[in-house]
């Protein structure tokens, strides 16, 4: 992707407003992170994102559920597994005595615990979850991203659990806020069913407001355009946790390295946005999986 002058950008900038529903500037809230002021630096900043942003095929700006192999790509099975839950169990594991106890909002610490320490599993179910989810993104998600070229994508991605609760996860908010790059598609996989409050809540265009919930069965996933839509949760009042996974992919003429936003202050002007640290890509993953013996 071409980082655009600011000063060439007003054919653009125009054309994303009048196709895109305006790329408004945002009114400063109190719990918004990000938030643009409306100066004359900040609009600059703000066109020259809208151009970043018009580059990015319009396909893949679409909210998309999709449905895959389960049996193939089974990660239900070995993220139950890390859990030392059985997976028919995911969706009450609020219910589990093992698991109850000090939650915020939803989040039980034992399963991040267990989670965070996949990686050292005496069983190696750690290196079983990166070869399913390597397979996974390359066999499936390059179809739903309508390309035969390598994708690059988060390498650690996000196990979340939204149980019962009396309080939201986190809030509204674009990826944009965070300075993430606009060429990241977001991929969400639930792996229980998934509707109403315990889903993950999404406009479908940025500026649009019609929030809704994806509604999934398991081996259902969602590609959504979490740079500018708005998407969040609501307070869990469904008597089900929901459980997902959740990482961004690139199609890879569309990476740039070291990507740093418009939107950037300088006191944060380090980008973390690499290969073989924040990302790895299909290619790299195919030969590991080659080099130890896991199915290609």
């Amino acid at each position: 992707m071409r980082r655009i002058n600011v000063l060439d950008t007003t054919s653009k900038f125009k054309q994303h407003m009048a196709t895109n529903g305006g790329y408004e500037l945002e009114e400063a809230r109190g719990k918004e992170k990000g938030r643009v002021r409306n100066t004359r630096c900040s609009i600059d900043k703000v066109k020259l994102m809208a151009a970043e942003v018009a580059q990015i095929p319009s396909y893949l700006k679409e909210e998309k559920v999709f449905r895959y192999d389960s049996e193939r790509h089974d990660l239900r099975s070995v993220v139950a597994r890390i859990l030392q839950v059985t997976p028919e169990s995911l969706h009450r594991i609020h219910e589990l005595v093992e698991f109850r106890g000090p939650q915020r909002a939803g989040k039980p610490i034992l399963f991040h615990k267990r989670w965070a320490n996949r990686k050292k599993h005496p069983l190696g179910l750690g290196d079983e979850f990166r070869a399913v989810l390597g397979r996974f993104v390359e066999y499936e998600v390059t179809k739903i991203l309508n390309t035969t070229s390598t994708v690059i994508y988060q390498k650690q991605p996000v196990l979340r659990s939204a149980c019962p609760s009396s309080e939201p996860l986190g809030h509204a908010h674009r990826d944009e806020q965070y300075y993430r790059p606009p060429f990241e598609i977001n991929i969400w996989v639930p792996l229980t069913k998934v509707f109403g409050t315990n889903s993950l809540w999404t406009e479908s265009e940025r500026g649009k407001g019609d929030m809704h919930p994806f509604e999934c069965e398991y081996g259902e996933a969602v590609r959504f355009y979490g740079h500018q839509c708005m998407h969040m949760t609501k307070t869990n009042v469904t008597d089900s946790t929901r459980v997902s996974l959740d990482f961004r992919v690139v199609v890879k003429e569309l990476f740039v390295e070291n990507y740093i936003s418009p939107l950037t202050k300088k006191e944060q002007i380090a980008s973390p946005f690499m290969l073989g640290m924040t990302y790895t890509d299909t290619e790299t993953e195919r030969e590991w999986r080659r080099q130890n013996g896991w199915a290609i």
